[in-house]
């Protein structure tokens, strides 16, 4: 099917198959057309500040879940694995199984990888392998083990951001 969302004044329409994400208090209004189907999946900022996965990507994640993105007529195979996410995640919320809800934030995780890699995330240049990233840590802990850094400081003191440092 199809529809619009109206976004900061602006109405922006989409064609199936398609993926919207609206961020909290973004649309204003969202209708679709008569016949269309679709899934909706809502989340709490909590539910997604949790389920995004640390690591190099999870600052670039962050960012793009802070707008909103359209996509109409995405690739069929993206569609495809789309709705399975979401329909994964639906079974999980519903099931009384022991770590339902950890399967849900991981699933929630990789939904939201996708949706990264959907909105054309810019390409970073290769980075420091984590065993060399771990060394210069050590010495510079060794070097300012006196000085009471905080972990911001040491990433920055090595040339890499706090998660990168975090997920090392």
């Amino acid at each position: 099917g199809q529809g619009r969302v109206a976004l900061s004044g602006k109405e922006v329409s989409f064609i199936a198959p398609c993926l919207v994400w609206l961020p909290v208090g973004e649309a204003e209004r969202f209708a679709l057309e008569a016949g269309s189907r679709g899934m909706v999946l809502a989340v709490t900022e909590m539910g997604i500040a949790q389920a995004i996965p640390v690591g190099p990507i999870s600052s670039q994640i962050r960012a793009i879940l802070m707008e909103p993105l359209v996509k109409s007529r995405i690739d069929l195979k993206q569609a495809k694995r789309l709705s399975e996410s979401l329909e994964n995640i639906s079974e999980e919320t519903d099931s009384e199984e022991g770590g339902a809800q950890e399967c849900v934030k991981h699933l929630l995780g990789l939904l939201l990888i996708s949706i990264w890699r959907m909105s054309g995330p810019v390409k970073r240049e290769a980075q420091t392998l984590p065993r060399a990233i771990a060394l210069q840590f050590l010495q510079t802990v060794e070097l300012h083990l006196r000085d009471h850094w905080n972990v911001a400081r040491y990433a920055a003191e090595i040339g890499v951001t706090p998660d990168r440092l975090n997920a090392t």
